[in-house]
């Protein structure tokens, strides 16, 4: 159906082979064009079109540009500009054409007004509107950095006096996506369908918002636009957002100078460790990035992936998403790196936890280390923060009160006292004091715990009965013992013992305790996560407790948790998406199961209507196959056949002069390479499919109405002449174009005379005269009583015309 849009705030941005650096460039090397329209001779007059264009060119100029202007263009005026402008851009290295005032879309194409355009008529627009491919081609031939900037119409001017060619055709809201080819970016100013707020100052929103960043130094192009985007959104109050289509190569591009480019990401393409102590970046966040990364990745919208690299600027999966737009939008194959683990969070906890240890295990404070331990209870490092901890207290401890108890006295120093008047015996070497002794290993064991209880840790030098050792007993029981022998008696022996089992089992109560909290807090954290059940659940516990006691029994249930998250994803009606990268393998559309009635009453062949019950959803071709499609099957040896194109082109148009042998040939193919299982519509699927929900004669209606098909007498170019292009008219409600009218479409069925036995679960009959199979659908070449949505044909399974084609559909998982 032909539709006309009101183009709000035709602000856009298109963007091919962004430089590198911009630099001090000579002006005869920077050119741009600048027009503003203001004043409409058959529209009311805009505010702000010369003020914006005026400021922007003077900016522009500012930064080196050599600026051609033009005010208040009409039809002549402006394509002669845009002309000589794309002379002086062929041997520019940066080029920019920036506009204001309206502009509007008709059928899928951007239209910008001259101010002495009537537009008296939807048709007229053709000839009195400058089309935007013009512009873009002004700047195409510039070497590096290409730019168009829109900044064009409000409120349509046009809506209430132009004339319409048929009584459905729409004038509206909105402006039409565009995708741009190659390193290309377009930017609106009011997304897709909305309207741009004039404002009330000097210039608009989205000029206002462009000229205070437009010369910020080292400004990289496409941050820019993200810093215009939050501005227009603050200033609107969110009722205005702008979008960016396309994309850029990793060089980066700056308008103005003043700070080098980003690096480019490491040679083997991962994505830079985020360590959320570091970053801030919660497991939640990477959870939630993961699921939008899930629900995008498999989609055949650049527009998806762009909206994952806006949301998330140097997330998880950046180098995946810009590998794969580039590939959807056609430009050269690039090596796709490894998608990210699955343990990634547990491997940043952990590369977080090396980073913290690394800045602390050296220090001499003590609150580090306590810092350490209270961040990562369970780390790896735990033993030896403990120890050299512990060092630390004994060594600042040696003299203050936890040596002492009541009415015993603390030294000053911890140097040994005064010896006495009677000589001292020579100092022994440590072993031979514990030979003397005759302690066995284990009872020095336990009189070395008895010691660490008072706080005092034995030195590598002294041994454990050094002359630092006997000075802290003595502090602890007096000097008995000490006077006559110089060692430890028995008794202090035995009391620094039970010192040290005591210490011993409330350290191990504490662990105990505190195993016991870590297990109950596992556990609850498991259970919640478990109730929960979601990706996000299950990522935040094994973030949490990456060597909990429910780690194994967590991983599996995310796994199960993933796929349904991918299952359901999969299964949901009016989702579009593609089975593999580029454009050799079909666009898919979910259908939703559902009941509806096959058949009518107006031929015995309907007949008799009986109800048809879609239990499951499938997918389905939004377009029937094209040539390239095929060409790309036929190149990988899955289809021997070499169909002529009648000379109408190939490319984007449907695939003819195939036979149901060829078309099956085609999906086992497809199936192969996928891994998918491809396969023919059934007869009952088709009918579903065309009908989309209607139980009309078309999806559309009763009547077959003017340029809603491709047929003898629909009212389109391509009436009884050759093909459309694929996608030329509206879709049904399920979401697939096409499906009356362009080519008949074979499905899998055998031919039957009337639906008596005929299935009424969908699936397809393979029982009659299997030697012809069913086509559906209707042609270019016949006229709208063969394109009814209940209307059957047939002919043998090995026919070939030039007015027959097919559609695939896909079981889903």
């Amino acid at each position: 159906m032909t539709r006309i849009r009101h183009l709000s705030l035709l602000s856009g941005l298109a963007v091919v082979a962004l430089a590198a650096a911009c630099g001090q460039a000579s002006a005869a090397s920077r050119v741009a064009l600048v027009v503003g329209n203001t004043s409409y001779e058959h529209a009311p007059a805009l505010a702000n079109p010369l003020n914006d264009a005026t400021d922007v060119g003077e900016a522009f100029g500012r930064l080196g540009f050599s600026v051609t202007r033009l005010e208040n263009a009409g039809y002549a005026a402006l394509r002669r500009g845009l002309l000589e402008f794309q002379r002086a851009a062929s041997a520019s290295e940066v080029a920019v054409v920036f506009y204001a005032g309206h502009g509007i879309e008709v059928d899928q194409r951007n239209f910008l007004v001259p101010v002495d355009a009537r537009l008296a008529s939807d048709q007229d627009v053709e000839f009195e509107a400058v089309p935007l491919e013009l512009v873009s081609r002004a700047v195409e031939r510039a070497s590096g950095l290409r730019l168009v900037i829109l900044d064009a119409c409000r409120e349509n001017p046009f809506a209430v006096s132009m004339q319409r060619a048929g009584a459905t055709r729409s004038i509206g809201r909105g402006l039409a996506r565009v995708e741009p080819a190659g390193e290309t970016l377009i930017a609106y100013a009011a997304k897709e369908g909305t309207v741009a707020s004039d404002g009330a100052g000097r210039n608009s929103p989205y000029s206002e918002a462009l000229l205070a960043n437009l010369e910020e130094p080292g400004l990289e192009v496409g941050l820019m636009f993200r810093k215009v985007r939050d501005a227009v959104l603050a200033s609107t109050g969110g009722r205005q957002e702008p979008f960016v289509y396309g994309s850029l190569s990793s060089r980066g591009a700056y308008l103005a100078a003043g700070s080098e480019p980003e690096p480019a990401p490491p040679a083997g393409g991962s994505a830079p460790v985020i360590v959320p102590g570091a970053a801030q970046v919660t497991a939640e966040q990477l959870a939630a990035e993961r699921v939008y990364w899930e629900s995008v990745k498999g989609g055949a919208d650049p527009a998806e992936l762009r909206g994952y690299l806006e949301r998330y600027p140097g997330g998880t999966f950046e180098v995946l998403a810009r590998s794969r737009l580039q590939r959807l939008e056609g430009g050269p194959a690039q090596p796709e790196p490894p998608e990210p683990a699955a343990a990634r969070i547990e491997v940043e906890r952990l590369a977080a936890e090396r980073e913290f240890w690394a800045s602390v295990k050296a220090s001499t404070d003590p609150a580090e280390l306590e810092a350490y331990l209270e961040r990562y209870p369970d780390g790896t490092y735990v033993v030896l923060a403990r120890a050299r901890l512990k060092r630390m207290q004994a060594t600042a401890g040696a003299a203050d009160a936890a040596l002492a108890e009541p009415g015993v006295e603390v030294a000053a120093s911890p140097e040994p006292e005064a010896a006495p008047a009677v000589p001292a015996p020579a100092e022994p070497a440590p072993e031979e004091v514990e030979s003397a002794l005759g302690l066995s290993r284990r009872e020095r064991r336990r009189v070395q715990r008895g010691l660490e209880s008072l706080g005092y840790a034995p030195g590598p030098v002294d041994g454990l009965f050094g002359a630092r050792t006997r000075d802290a007993v003595r502090r602890y029981q007096g000097e008995k013992g000490f006077e006559e022998t110089g060692y430890l008696t028995e008794d202090q022996s035995q009391a620094l013992a039970v010192l040290g089992e005591e210490a011993a089992r409330k350290q191990a109560e504490t662990e105990a305790a505190r195993r016991e909290a870590h297990r109950r807090a596992d556990d609850a954290a498991f259970a919640e996560a478990r109730s929960a059940g979601t990706l996000e659940a299950y990522a935040s516990y094994l973030a949490s407790y990456p060597a909990g006691r429910h780690v194994v029994e967590a991983r599996r249930l995310r796994e199960e948790a993933a796929r349904a998250e991918r299952a359901r994803l999969e299964r949901t009606p009016g989702r579009r998406f593609r089975d593999c990268e580029g454009r050799w393998c079909p666009v898919l559309v979910v259908v939703p199961a559902g009941s509806y009635m096959m058949g009518s009453d107006e031929y015995s062949d309907e007949q008799p209507m009986h109800s048809v019950t879609i239990a499951e959803p499938f997918a389905v071709g939004v377009h029937e196959v094209t040539f390239e499609e095929w060409d790309a099957c036929r190149h990988g040896g899955g289809c021997g056949h070499n169909p002529d194109d009648e000379g109408w082109g190939r490319g984007n148009r449907p695939v003819i002069n195939v036979s149901w042998e060829d078309a099956r040939a085609y999906v086992r193919w497809l199936s192969r390479e996928t891994g998918e299982r491809y396969r023919l519509l059934s007869e009952s699927e088709w009918e579903y499919v065309a009908r989309g929900g209607a139980r009309t004669q078309y999806h559309w209606g009763d009547s077959i109405g003017n340029h809603r098909a491709n047929c003898r007498g629909c009212g389109s170019r391509w009436d009884g002449q050759r093909t459309a292009p694929v996608g030329s008219f509206s879709p049904a409600g399920f979401g697939s174009h096409d499906v009356h009218g362009n080519v008949w479409e074979w499905v899998e069925d055998c031919w039957n005379g009337d639906y008596r036995g005929a299935p009424s679960n969908g699936s397809a009959r393979g029982s009659g005269d299997c030697s012809r199979r069913v086509l559906r659908g209707g042609s270019w070449s016949l006229v709208p009583g063969f394109l009814r949505s209940a209307y059957r044909f047939r002919a043998p399974a090995g026919t070939r015309s030039d007015s027959v084609g097919f559609r695939v559909a896909r079981t889903l998982n």
